[in-house]
């Protein structure tokens, strides 16, 4: 069903491209999930002028590219568009696609995505939708559509955000693109692209039964764009310290056991973590343990980035565990870990 919807409603655009040189560069093949209404095209228009560029928005759109219309939706094979991409070492996989998709194509810390304010997400769509594909319903009947509901969360589904390259949000878009740079060694300009200033609705003029009916409909997605802020306000910490980001995870399962992955950009190295009780560290881990979970993404170390520990057997469900990077300080979970209450 989400791959029909995704399909359906972008592969209408019929704009044309064509791909330029690829730049001779040690970045590696990237993956940008261009989340529809987050300032995706904008983000686009800064790299594919300078890098090869691989489009991906639907079998009928005559923007996809050729390679893929012949690999993916033509032959369906995955693996000798692979190959190509493998060829070109600082290409760019782009498109209205869900992140596992290409996900296995690139190491993870290679993907990058930008997330917006869910209202303002939706209230765009549908202005677009109005304006440019004859939608002549009111937002009720829209957020009635498959792609009105956690379409955010839907893409990006596959993985956790702290295991992603890097997620944008659209309210800080030139911070984001700061940070884009830095950790890539990057000049991706500051351009707009696809702004639209005739709006059919505002996110003030929405009614109270259409933005109670959007926010019930798009609660995972309000819950990951929280979750968004929180890395981005962490990330922007360590850039103005000149300290490193980390990707990672963690989690406990029912047996107690705390557990999870870690690891950096651009190193080889293991990532030793703090383990707090109440905010009183208990122990220190060291991330180097095989991490078999989300099995198509490219981790670094052959995958040896894992940890796990068995917290403390009297600790109760009113404890609170958290996971910190030593050295940076860094906060690996969103919320706070806590054992399920017997």
């Amino acid at each position: 069903m989400f791959k029909k919807f995704i399909k359906s409603i972008f592969s209408e655009r019929k704009d044309t491209f064509e791909s330029n040189h690829c730049l001779p560069s040690k970045l590696g093949s990237m993956f940008f999930v261009h989340i529809p209404k987050t300032a995706g095209t904008s983000f686009r228009a800064s790299f594919e002028n300078e890098y090869k560029t691989y489009n991906d928005y639907g079998g009928s759109s005559n923007f996809t590219s050729k390679e893929i219309q012949s690999c993916i939706y033509e032959d369906k094979d995955f693996g000798a568009f692979k190959n190509l991409v493998k060829l070109d070492e600082s290409s760019w996989i782009a498109g209205h696609v869900p992140l596992e998709k290409y996900i296995n194509f690139i190491p993870s810390s290679n993907i990058v995505t930008f997330v917006r304010e869910p209202i303002e997400q939706i209230i765009s769509h549908y202005n677009h939708y109005t304006q440019h594909h004859d939608f002549s319903g009111d937002l009720g009947a829209f957020l009635d559509r498959a792609f009105a509901k956690n379409l955010q969360s839907k893409c990006l589904s596959y993985m956790p955000l702290g295991l992603i390259g890097f997620v944008g949000v659209t309210e800080y878009y030139s911070e984001s693109l700061v940070l884009i740079n830095k950790q890539l060694s990057l000049e991706l300009d500051n351009s707009k692209r696809n702004v639209n200033k005739n709006k059919t609705i505002t996110a003030n003029s929405i009614a109270k039964d259409d933005l109670k009916k959007l926010q019930a409909n798009n609660s995972k997605d309000i819950e990951m764009y929280k979750e968004a802020e929180f890395i981005h306000k962490q990330r922007t910490k360590l850039h103005k310290e000149d300290k490193p980001w980390s990707y990672g995870v963690a989690s406990i399962n029912g047996r107690n056991i705390l557990h999870g992955c870690a690891f950096q950009h651009n190193t080889d190295s293991p990532i030793t973590l703090e383990v707090r009780l109440n905010n009183e560290t208990i122990t220190t881990l060291v991330a180097k343990s095989y991490y078999g979970a989300y099995a198509k993404a490219n981790f670094p170390r052959d995958r040896y980035v894992g940890y796990q520990f068995a917290l403390p057997k009297d600790i109760t469900s009113d404890d609170i565990i958290d996971v910190f990077v030593e050295g940076t300080g860094q906060k690996l979970n969103f919320k706070p870990l806590q054992i399920k209450r017997k």
